[in-house]
């Protein structure tokens, strides 16, 4: 069964992708501004706070930023994901291969 990165199943999810390359894409934006957020805070606070950061993001952050993606073209997720640094692309790239389970 396939699992999105955060480990739900997307075929059940209504946030579901509708292909790989797109979900794979969508997971890299999300994940990009996780780590902007876990930056932020971590500044703020004076240390880094970790996978903390993340669980508060997706609390706070996550449903309406897959809800906006979702309605984004094709080519706008494209052209966002084509700005993220490739660091960011290659973790997202081998957890979300490693999370897919066919």
């Amino acid at each position: 069964m396939k699992r999105n990165i955060e480990g739900g199943n997307m075929l059940n999810d209504e946030n579901r992708c509708s292909d790989y390359s797109r979900c794979l894409k969508e997971a890299g934006i999300e994940y990009h501004e996780m780590e902007k957020y876990k930056w932020n805070i971590s500044k703020e606070k004076g240390y880094n706070i970790g996978r903390e950061a993340f669980v508060k993001w997706a609390n706070q952050y996550g449903n309406t930023l897959k809800r906006w993606l979702k309605k984004l073209s094709d080519e706008e997720i494209d052209r966002r994901y084509n700005q993220l640094p490739e660091r960011i692309k290659e973790k997202v790239n081998k957890k979300f291969r490693s999370t897919i389970k066919t």
